[in-house]
């Protein structure tokens, strides 16, 4: 009876990882698809099948005008004769795609990189360097919900398992020191029990006196997909700090009941 009780668990086990390896191989397969298909498609010049495989929240607030005008700008009266393209990395909902583009008359690729999101059935994309630029804004018009998803990713990089993706594992602050961009998410941020003292830059860099800390942190991007938010969190080191280097870290996080919560880790750089 053992011996059968333990045959049976050895087979579950190796079904159940099969099974995970397969829906790990179906995601990269699936993003290999559509990135497949985004590659074609600005290979043929038809912006319009790419701008369709943007997220909701980039159409719903740039028009396929403005796109197609960038991609226009992008390519500049040359002629694609090839293309390939790579996913780099690919974190739960998150993943990465290299692609190169080889001009006629050129003589080196020109490189875009992809961000891709799995917030729903199927992936799509976020951003693409260099045919976009930072004047292509969007899921940033709701500032309440910004802001309650930038004080959700912050708490997590100071949590443990936040600190934990970093290889010092500094210490948690008694007192939050935040870096200040000016940014609409900034106003109104507060974090529960834990007091904020906030610095600028140029602070920083005249070494003007500061609350003492292990690090500080600042936002560094904030958008909000629906029921998805994707907040970028910048770590500094500070004069207490064990830190060599700014860090910074790429939080998803998911909406339940009006409250945002941790969802994964998408990029830690």
């Amino acid at each position: 009876m053992r011996n059968r009780l333990l045959t049976a668990c050895l087979l579950w086990l190796g079904t159940a990882s099969c099974l995970f390896a397969r829906n790990a191989f179906k995601d990269n397969y699936e993003l290999g698809l559509r990135s497949q298909a985004f590659v074609e498609a600005l290979v043929r010049g038809d912006s319009r099948t790419m701008y369709e495989m943007f997220v909701p929240a980039f159409r719903a607030e740039n028009s396929f005008a403005r796109f197609d005008s960038a991609v226009a700008r992008w390519i500049a009266g040359g002629r694609m004769l090839k293309a390939r393209r790579k996913v780099v990395d690919v974190k739960d909902v998150s993943g990465y795609i290299s692609t190169w583009v080889m001009f006629a008359g050129e003589h080196k690729y020109r490189y875009l990189y992809q961000n891709w999101l799995r917030g729903g059935k199927t992936w799509d994309i976020v951003w693409v360097s260099r045919i976009l630029d930072q004047s292509f804004q969007y899921g940033r018009q709701d500032t309440v919900q910004t802001r309650h998803a930038a004080e959700a990713g912050v708490l997590y990089v100071l949590s443990r398992q936040g600190r934990a993706n970093f290889r010092e594992r500094p210490a948690r602050p008694d007192t939050v020191v935040m870096v200040r961009h000016d940014l609409p998410e900034e106003h109104g941020f507060q974090l529960d029990s834990l007091p904020v003292v906030w610095v600028t830059l140029r602070e920083m860099a005249a070494h003007a006196p500061m609350p003492r800390a292990p690090f500080y942190v600042g936002l560094a991007m904030v958008r909000v997909y629906g029921d998805m938010a994707e907040v970028a969190v910048d770590v500094f080191p500070s004069p207490d700090s064990a830190m060599a280097r700014r860090r910074g870290v790429k939080v998803y996080l998911e909406q339940h009941k009006g409250v945002w919560q941790f969802h994964s880790i998408g990029k830690v750089w």
